[in-house]
């Protein structure tokens, strides 16, 4: 369940670095060689007062020196100035941003997080039983004793260990003497080799069934036990209608007999 809320968490961060940076992007471009002069705090108009109870001073901004020129697209549609017409966008860009990076995706994050919380918490006791089969499979290879009262298993395990691995080199040392007098050695390697690979499966299998259980992997367990279990039970009425029509042949078999 951690893991997967911090994966949502992680497609929310990358999809708010890109409204951040588009939103520089904007501002930079907008602004690009226009000094700027906070106005937070001077009363300008009502809508100052109003800006400042809804969002903060923080976002009050404003052109350092008036360009009376009307050279901007906006200033050419509704007859403004360059600066107001700056002004006027900042303000549009600042409202979308606002609007954007702390409401709306805020909301989103609230919203992912649920969603991710009730799809989990439907299957919660298949979570739980996968947790604690990966904890049983992780503990029995553990001492059963604390330490220091493991020292003695875990020097037994060490051993074993080191004795298991001076057989194997001594294995390999002798092991081309042994096929130059033996006619079988051959044989016997190929039988060595393919337990060495069945033992070596084995405890693959082992490892994977001791990895973490994705829900996904048990939602297809169960399918196929579903899929298994309608089989059997189309196999198990076949079954039944072969053994009443062999009941019929043996009583019209037996009817016949009489009959003659």
């Amino acid at each position: 369940m951690v893991l997967t809320m911090i994966g949502d968490i992680t497609q929310f961060l990358a999809l708010m670095v890109f409204f951040v940076g588009c939103f520089y992007c904007a501002l930079n471009a907008l602004f690009r060689d226009v000094p700027g002069v906070f106005v937070g705090e001077k009363w300008l108009n009502p809508s100052v007062l109003l800006v400042n109870a809804i969002w903060g001073p923080q976002v009050l901004w404003t052109t350092e020196n008036e360009d009376t020129g009307r050279t901007l697209f906006l200033s050419a549609i509704f007859g403004l100035n360059d600066s107001s017409a700056i002004d006027t966008m900042g303000a549009i860009i600042v409202a979308l941003t606002v609007f954007c990076i702390p409401i709306m995706l805020l909301n989103l994050l609230i919203a992912i997080m649920a969603s991710t919380y009730a799809e989990l918490s439907a299957d919660v006791d298949a979570e739980y039983k996968r947790s604690f089969a990966s904890c049983v499979l992780v503990a029995r290879q553990l001492v059963s004793l604390p330490m220091p009262f493991s020292l003695p298993q875990d020097m037994a395990r060490t051993a074993g260990k080191v004795a298991t691995f001076v057989r194997s080199r001594k294995a390999q040392i002798e092991g081309p003497l042994e096929r130059s007098s033996d006619p079988d050695a051959k044989l016997k390697e190929q039988l060595a080799i393919g337990q060495i690979v069945s033992n070596w499966e084995a405890q693959c299998s082992i490892e994977k069934f001791k990895g973490m259980v994705t829900i996904e992997q048990v939602e297809r367990m169960r399918t196929q036990g579903d899929g298994l279990q309608d089989r059997i039970q189309v196999l198990y009425s076949a079954l039944l209608n072969l053994t009443e029509r062999q009941d019929k042949m043996e009583n019209n078999l037996s009817q016949a007999i009489r009959g003659v």
